[in-house]
C-alpha cells in the first residue's frame, strides 16, 4: 500500500511538472506568434497554457494581444488577473490604463498609470502615456510636467512633445460673426 501511495504521488508530481512545462513550451510558442504578427494563434496558444496553469506572463502576454487586436475589454480583464497575480506589475497597471483610454475610461486610465507610477515614479512609457491622457484632457500643464519627466528620465519618444511644451500655445481666434446669416443674404465678398 505504501509503494501505490509513493507512486501515485509521484506521478500527479511528475504530471504536475509536466504541465508546467507543457504550458512554458505553448507561452513560448505563442509568444513566437505574436512577434510575427499571427496575433489570433499566439492568443489560441495562451489559452491552451492558461489551461494548464494561469499565471501572469501569460495573462500578461494574452491582454496584449487582445489589445493589439482592439479586444480592449478582454485585454481589461487579462490585464487585471494579471495584477492579481503579480500587484507589483507596472507594466500590466500601464497596458490596462491604455485600454481603458481606448474605451475612453479616462478616470480608470488616470488611476492605472498613477498606479504604475506609484510602483516605480520613472516609469518612462507611464509618464509619457499619463502625459497623453493629460494632453487629451486639455490639462497642458500637466501634460507637460509628464513629457518633461519622461526626457528627463531618458525618453526620447518625449522631446518633441517637450519642445511643444515650450512654444506658447496658439491664441484662441478671434470671436467673428459669419459671413451669412440664417435668413440673410450677404453681398460682402470678404
Amino acid at each position: 500500500m505504501k509503494r501505490l501511495f509513493l507512486f501515485i504521488n509521484f506521478w500527479l508530481l511528475a504530471a504536475g511538472l509536466v504541465s508546467g512545462q507543457n504550458a512554458k513550451a505553448l507561452l513560448d510558442e505563442g509568444l513566437k506568434r505574436a512577434q510575427v504578427g499571427d496575433l489570433q494563434n499566439a492568443i489560441a496558444l495562451f489559452d491552451q497554457s492558461l489551461a494548464l496553469n494561469d499565471d501572469y506572463p501569460v495573462r500578461q502576454s494574452r491582454g496584449t494581444a487582445r489589445s493589439l487586436l482592439k479586444e480592449y475589454e478582454a485585454a481589461i480583464d487579462d490585464f487585471t488577473k494579471a495584477i492579481q497575480l503579480n500587484p507589483k506589475a507596472k507594466r500590466s497597471y500601464l497596458n490596462r490604463g491604455i485600454a481603458r483610454k481606448k474605451l475612453t475610461d479616462y478616470d480608470g486610465a488616470l488611476a492605472d498609470f498613477n498606479a504604475a507610477l506609484k510602483l516605480d515614479p520613472r516609469f518612462t512609457d507611464a509618464l509619457y502615456n499619463r502625459g497623453l491622457l493629460h494632453e487629451l484632457l486639455n490639462q497642458r500643464d500637466k501634460a507637460c510636467a509628464d513629457f518633461k519627466a519622461a526626457q528627463a528620465a531618458g525618453m526620447a519618444l518625449a522631446e518633441p512633445k517637450v519642445t511643444l511644451c515650450s512654444e506658447e500655445p496658439a491664441p484662441a481666434p478671434p470671436n467673428r460673426q459669419p459671413l451669412l446669416r440664417l435668413g440673410a443674404v450677404s453681398t460682402d465678398p470678404k
